[in-house]
């Protein structure tokens, strides 16, 4: 099994679309790409390639895992928003896959929200 969170979906997403076959991929909190990610935390409107390499591109590299995924985001973050961000990682995912959104949960306080209990299971 393979586990995302944030940042960490970079390695884990790029690893299950690759070189590891893991029982399941978990990505908590993914971002779409680097550039998504600079509009959401930043609000500027210029190309994120500016700014950094876009090879951090979770939303394509998804398209290639070859396992079940499981997705889980807040509906509260301010850092990664699921509707620019979390969304477009699970849509462009193929299946099987499950999707939770934790209402009231922002970026860094989903296991809390959840349940701790529940994120563990």
């Amino acid at each position: 099994m393979l586990y995302g969170y944030s940042l960490g979906n970079v390695v884990s997403i790029d690893l299950a679309a690759g070189s590891v076959n893991p029982y399941r991929l978990i990505a908590e909190a993914p971002f779409a790409s680097a550039e998504a990610l600079l509009h959401n935390l930043t609000l500027l409107d210029i190309p994120g390639s500016f700014v950094i390499d876009d090879n951090l591109n979770n939303a394509v590299r998804i398209r290639g895992i070859g396992t079940p995924l499981l997705h889980l985001h807040g509906d509260a973050v301010d850092l990664i928003q699921w509707d620019s961000n979390g969304r477009v990682v699970y849509d462009n995912a193929p299946r099987p896959k499950e999707f939770e959104l934790v209402h009231g949960a922002n970026h860094t306080d989903l296991p809390w929200i959840m349940g701790i209990e529940d994120h563990r299971s």
